[in-house]
């Protein structure tokens, strides 16, 4: 067996003392050195995972305080104003409808637009620094230019949207329109409703003479149908003309005689026409184009129905013996609003260039 043994040393007193401070030395200095090389950071990590910025969580600072984070002040919802339909008219103000007690329109109110505003002041004088004219304190200045007329009437009402004229002193002895049955829908579990039609009078009167259609929604199912009317008699339905959406209608309603009437409709997508002739008593007060909300044999409103755009064409009236467009008659919008005046369900647009044409588009 062979044995493994260490080697012999012999040493001094003095060189022992001299090898133990040795020993010391390199000690101490391994110690400085280990714990310099422990405190530096390195320069760079080639193992450090990638972070997701998306997921990454930020430091925690140490000594500092968490702000708080300032809770913005709740703004207050602002009513959405009526929109009231931006209409060029003659430079002479039409004047405003008073309608009365017993009228067929409910809740007429005229809305005047807002003027343009008067041109700020110009000065003439010229400033000796600049060169140029400017405004000074002590020189002359053109006074503001005065904000022009309003040039135009526009209306609200609960129950009508669409167009009237109502000339003082002009008499309406006939009126004509074509439209197009719409399509309607409903929220309502009610049954609900929507009236097309033209008409003489019922404005600044009790009397109304009109012909159209009606729209009724019932169970999501709708159903369309013709009438006319002759106030304070309840509307007459026209039941030899079955009228479905989106046919195209076209009425008249003119005075053949004192006191005598000729109203007509004719469905033209399937060619059939009726048309009858009354004996009825009129103010011959106004003449209107109307997409209304019906009301009950009661006289409250029925639930309004969800109607498409409604578009009246070949919109006439012959005013004191003069057949003309509703834009030479000065017909003036009517925007249909709820019953507290801050919603507007139903609205006509500007005239058309031909002057005889508009649509008026229902807001759900």
């Amino acid at each position: 067996m062979v044995k493994l043994g260490l080697p012999r040393f012999a040493l001094s007193l003095p060189r022992l003392l001299a090898v133990i401070f040795l020993v010391a030395v390199i000690v101490v200095a391994g110690a400085r050195n280990h714990a310099q090389m422990s405190s530096s950071q390195p320069p760079y990590s080639q193992t450090a995972p990638a972070t997701n910025p998306a997921t990454a969580t930020a430091p925690k600072q140490s000594g500092s305080t968490t702000m708080p984070v300032a809770t913005p002040a709740p703004v207050q919802p602002t009513p959405k104003p009526v929109a009231v339909t931006n209409i060029t008219h003659s430079a002479t103000p039409a004047p405003v409808v008073t309608p009365s007690g017993n009228a067929s329109v409910t809740g007429l109110t005229p809305v005047d637009p807002t003027p343009a505003p008067a041109s700020p002041p110009t000065s003439t004088d010229t400033d000796p620094a600049a060169g140029t004219s400017g405004s000074s304190s002590t020189g002359s200045s053109t006074p503001p230019t005065a904000a022009p007329p309003l040039t135009t009437t526009s209306y609200m009402s609960t129950n009508w949207s669409g167009y009237l004229a109502a000339t003082p002193g002009v008499h309406y002895t006939a009126v004509s329109g074509d439209w197009t049955v719409p399509t309607a829908t409903s929220t309502s579990s009610q049954n609900s409703y929507d009236a097309a039609w033209i008409g003489i009078g019922g404005v600044t009167s009790g009397d109304l003479v009109q012909v159209g259609t009606m729209d009724t929604v019932s169970h999501g199912r709708e159903t369309s149908s013709a009438f006319y009317e002759l106030l304070p008699q309840s509307a007459t339905a026209i039941t030899s003309l079955t009228v479905t959406p989106g046919d195209d209608m076209s009425a008249a309603i003119a005075q053949t005689a004192n006191g005598q009437w000729s109203i007509t409709i004719t469905d033209s997508t399937t060619g059939k026409s009726f048309s009858t002739t009354v004996t009825y008593t009129s103010s011959l007060s106004s003449a209107e184009w109307i997409e209304e909300d019906p009301s009950s044999s009661f006289g409250n409103l029925l639930p309004f129905d969800i109607f498409a755009p409604v578009t009246f064409t070949g919109v006439t009236t012959t005013a004191s013996g003069n057949s003309i467009t509703a834009a030479a008659g000065d017909a003036q919008p009517i925007t249909l609003v709820s019953q507290n005046g801050r919603q507007s369900l139903a609205a006509p647009s500007a005239l058309g260039t031909d002057g005889k044409s508009f649509t008026v588009t229902r807001n759900p």
